[in-house]
């Protein structure tokens, strides 16, 4: 026995001359680097090309090939990524001849003859390798593939690539009977000390079975197609090489079972793992394949959109966005598979009950392991909360200007009402004609009346202190009611006024409160005119609880879904260029819910609409 530096008994013939250089590489070589990787899992499932990026030195797999197109798929490809990555590569030929590799080679895009004359290419013959003297020696292959290994490091190369083809066995020459032994010392005496890959071909169907079967077990790496495994049938050389081989397989072979039990394990540990973290994030997660096809949801997905698994699973994911979105959505998703570029976009989607709702939706792609895309993951987030608070927000701000504007305005006509007031309150004390003194009473009553709305617009700004005392809506309807008495008869209006007896005070300002009815029946009487000139208004009023209720109710055209939603929004107005201003409503909002109470409206398109003020009873 010879004694390697490392104290490792290594067997009789195993080469001795090594250079300074590959002693040094040696050592750094990673020795368990075949044994450390899970048995049984695909590397990758990829252009082989791609895959074979991923072997290093010390690698040793085997090719079973069942087609001349599966041997080149593999071996060609194989040599061509070693010289493109500049190292030494060795091509044992038997079935296949010189040419015939040159010429796949150079469809590589290798050039050749260069890599030839340089010696970064040699291709071989099995008998200048293998069966040098017409016969086989393992121990003697094994020194052939050291020194060329030292050989190609001491030229520089960082690493020796080896492909052989292995039908020389079935020629008959002496030793052939060692090729498994040879294959499994390989793994013992070479592979772990010399930095160097390969790859050993075998044709499925020129082999017997057995010796296929030999042959799988003492290759670490195994290609099938364009995959590269790690073999869950490897046999350590120890074993194999040992005269209990059949009793250590069979252990083996026993030991594989509960290694793979431990696999399917730790996979549906996985499974789970990941479906509970799916099922775990509160935005619906969505699974499709390329076409759209669901495959998979979390509970999420169902509650948004009121459908069971069983119903999505298999449907389009496009149906569940709303119709005038879909075209849209689908050249995004199309945009999205040609540039790789995932992207948040908003879109309407639907319910099952067809309700629909405003949610944001995030796509990417799903690629397999060659970088192939298979399907989309899709997380969909239902904003319609945001997007209130947003408008809210919009609304917030569009007040906020309003009301420096509505607060510069009522300064610039409170004085000159002022005097209006004034100037009349003293006409009014003179002898004046019965015609001129109704006129001045006249102006005398609007210009106080405009005062009222100037003092509210005041309030609404907060540039007026809004002093509350205990009031009464019943009292305060009738005055508005008195105020629009003329104007009501003229324009043929009949009014029903149902005012409770018994209605709780509240606390607010008596000439506030007068403008938001003031305003609410004035709308009324006109939206009745501009429809049919003529028409019926009903107010009552009733104690609901701890809060006053006060309705005005007309029977006009009615109010359309979208325009009620915009109601309140200032200048917002259905009337003509200069007929309204489209603050009336928003101002009474805001004096409503700054007096603690609620307004809004009621409507049945082209019957009625009801406008409803509440609120809380004064203490």
């Amino acid at each position: 026995m010879v004694k390697e530096k490392r104290g490792k008994e290594l067997p009789e013939g195993k080469p001795k001359g090594r250079s300074k250089h590959f002693s040094s590489t040696r050592r750094q070589r990673n020795i368990s680097h075949n044994h450390t990787r899970k048995p049984g899992i695909q590397l990758e499932d990829a252009n082989f090309t791609k895959t074979l990026q991923t072997l290093k030195p010390h690698d040793h797999l085997c090719l079973i090939y069942e087609s001349p197109e599966e041997w080149r798929a593999a071996a060609v490809p194989f040599i061509a990524v070693g010289l493109k990555h500049g190292e030494k590569c060795l091509y044992i030929a038997d079935t296949s001849t010189a040419d015939e590799i040159r010429k796949y080679l150079a469809e590589e895009g290798i050039d050749v003859a260069s890599a030839e004359k340089s010696g970064q290419l040699a291709i071989l013959h099995h008998a200048e390798a293998y069966t040098r003297e017409d016969s086989f020696d393992p121990d003697s292959m094994i020194a052939l593939l050291a020194e060329e290994t030292e050989k190609a490091i001491a030229e520089g190369y960082p690493v020796l690539r080896v492909t052989g083809e292995m039908t020389w066995v079935l020629h008959g020459h002496p030793g052939s009977g060692k090729l498994l032994e040879y294959e499994a010392k390989l793994n013992r005496d070479f592979f772990p000390y010399h930095p160097c890959l390969a790859i050993c071909q075998y044709d499925r169907w020129k082999f017997d079975s057995e010796v296929i079967k030999g042959v799988i077990m003492t290759h670490p790496l195994l290609v099938r197609g364009n995959r590269i495994y790690h073999n869950f049938y490897y046999i350590p050389p120890e074993e194999f090489l040992d005269r209990k081989h059949a009793e250590l397989e069979a252990q083996h072979w026993l030991n594989n079972l509960e290694r793979e039990q431990q696999i399917q394990d730790t996979l549906r540990q996985a499974e789970e793992k990941l479906r509970v973290t799916i099922e775990s994030i509160p935005q619906g997660v969505t699974v499709s394949d390329l076409n759209g096809k669901i495959l998979q949801v979390n509970n999420a997905v169902l509650q948004l959109h009121g459908y069971s698994r069983q119903e999505l699973i298999g449907r389009n994911a496009f149906t569940l966005i709303a119709e005038e979105d879909r075209a849209q959505a689908m050249d995004n998703l199309k945009k999205t598979f040609e540039t790789g570029r995932s992207g948040t976009l908003e879109y309407t989607f639907t319910r099952r009950d067809g309700s629909t709702f405003p949610a944001q939706l995030s796509a990417a792609l799903i690629k397999d392991g060659s970088g192939k895309p298979i399907g989309f993951v899709a997380v969909t987030e239902d904003i319609s909360d945001r997007k209130k608070m947003q408008e809210q927000l919009i609304l917030t701000e569009r007040l906020a200007s309003i009301g420096q504007l509505a607060a510069g305005m009522a300064h610039e006509l409170n004085n000159p009402l002022t005097g209006i007031i004034g100037l009349s309150d003293m006409l009014l004390e003179k002898d004046l004609p019965k015609n001129t003194k109704e006129d001045v009473v006249t102006i005398n009553k609007e210009a106080r009346r405009t005062a009222n709305v100037v003092q509210g617009l005041l309030a609404f700004t907060r540039e007026q202190g809004t002093e509350k005392v205990l009031v009464d809506i019943n009292n305060i309807i009738r005055q508005v009611l008195r105020l629009r008495s003329y104007e009501q008869r003229a324009k043929n209006i009949e009014v029903d006024a149902l005012l409770d007896p018994a209605l709780p005070q509240v606390m607010g300002n008596g000439t506030q409160l007068q403008q938001v009815f003031i305003n609410i029946v004035i709308n009324a009487e006109q939206a009745m005119v501009g429809a049919h000139g003529m028409g019926k208004l009903t107010i009552a009023t009733e104690r609901v609880g701890d809060k006053v209720r006060a309705s005005i109710t007309d029977d006009g055209p009615g109010i359309s879904p979208d325009n009620m939603k915009k109601l309140f929004t200032p200048f917002f107005t259905t009337k003509g260029v200069g007929k309204g201003t489209g603050l009336g409503l928003s101002i009474c909002h805001g004096i409503v819910t700054e007096h603690g109470g609620k307004l809004y409206a009621e409507s049945e398109l082209a019957k009625v609409t009801a406008f409803v003020v509440e609120l809380p009873i004064g203490k």
